[in-house]
């Protein structure tokens, strides 16, 4: 496996099907896990895609989801797929 600019890394396909999908169904069971209240601001270092950053604004109400990610393309993706500004 490569840097964030080589082989899985630089792409969002590859990307999902590697940790996504996972990602995607785990964030509900640890967000009910952390038990953070609605309201609080959020930091999602190695945000990826977006699938917890997605679950923490569909699930805590937060003031701020704030996600940090080597590759730029990822964090488009991740743009995209919260949808929230």
């Amino acid at each position: 496996m490569s840097g964030p600019t080589g082989g899985l890394w630089a792409s969002n396909e590859a990307y999902e099907k590697y940790m996504g999908r996972w990602s995607r169904r785990v964030a509900p069971h640890f967000l009910d896990w952390l038990a953070v209240p609605a309201g609080a601001r959020w930091i999602d270092i190695g945000c990826g895609t977006g699938a917890l950053s997605a679950a923490i604004v569909a699930r805590r109400e937060p003031a701020a989801v704030v996600g940090v990610d080597p590759s730029k393309a990822f964090i488009e993706a991740a743009r995209a797929e919260v949808g929230d500004a």
